[in-house]
């Protein structure tokens, strides 16, 4: 049962964290991309897919992504997050 502990307490931080990076979002249907006013809290311009690759990746459920889901495959540039 300790394990169970601490899986609710991972997806709890990563739920935290997914809404950190989710939440200042913005999605263009225009363009098709999604970005953050003013490159906070991530930089950048990405697909939907990127997006949705790097906020489950931070998160810590990128391997809960399903097998054909185009997030799956999708490739984030390394300096999307400030500092790295």
């Amino acid at each position: 049962m300790r394990g169970d502990g601490r899986e609710k307490a991972a997806a709890e931080a990563g739920s935290e964290r997914a809404e950190r990076l989710g939440r200042p979002a913005y999605h263009c249907p225009g363009c098709s991309s999604v970005f953050c006013p003013g490159d906070a809290p991530w930089r950048g311009t990405r697909t939907p897919e990127q997006f949705k690759q790097f906020v489950w990746a931070e998160a810590g459920y990128a391997d809960q992504l399903l097998a054909g889901d185009r997030a799956k495959d999708a490739k984030i540039p390394s300096d999307v997050l400030p500092g790295r």
